[in-house]
């Protein structure tokens, strides 16, 4: 599903999620916390992404400007259609589709419209990230603060990035092919 938009840049990651308690969150476990957030309306949504700080300490500077301006082109936003059939799977199917690797949600609550999760993945050979997601999530949007921490092996040869960065979708219509 794609109206949890605070998930482009998760999934062009290949991450994405939620920790807090003793122990990992169940894929079941997620997808019924997942419930708790209300169905979004289908529609015409627009989706942008503002990269808050973007961090890869040992990356010459000319490469780290390129990763910048790969994340800044979100800043004018794309714009999707949200089916009706789409938005009655609801967030739970989103969640489903999110991580990729092995993955475990360590994290992921819902109170109200708030959604708070973390997820850790083993994306490769030597590879950790963890995402975490923060905001409100309503039937016509979400707003999030999504933070990438990402580690490529250790000791002196390992590697850090880490983003935060600042999501939104928003409901701005009927789809046009959907009005007809």
């Amino acid at each position: 599903m794609r109206l949890l938009i605070a998930l482009p840049l998760a999934a062009a990651i290949m991450l994405a999620g939620c920790k807090s308690e003793d122990k990992p969150k169940s894929e079941d476990e997620v997808r019924k916390e997942a419930t708790k957030l209300a169905n979004p309306v289908p529609g015409l949504y627009r989706s942008t992404s503002k990269l808050v700080s973007f961090e890869v300490p040992g990356m010459p500077a000319a490469q780290a400007d390129r990763v910048r301006q790969m994340f800044s082109a979100g800043d004018q936003g794309r714009e999707y259609c949200l089916s009706a059939e789409e938005a009655s799977k609801g967030f739970g199917e989103a969640m489903k589709k999110l991580p990729q690797g092995k993955c475990s949600y360590d994290r992921f609550n819902v109170s109200g419209n708030m959604l708070d999760a973390q997820l850790t993945c083993q994306t490769g050979q030597d590879m950790t990230g963890v995402v975490g997601m923060k905001g409100t999530v309503t039937e016509t949007g979400s707003q999030m603060t999504m933070s990438i921490d990402q580690s490529v092996g250790n000791g002196a040869q390992g590697h850090a990035l880490k983003i935060v960065a600042e999501v939104k979708s928003e409901r701005i219509g009927d789809c046009p092919e959907l009005a007809k």
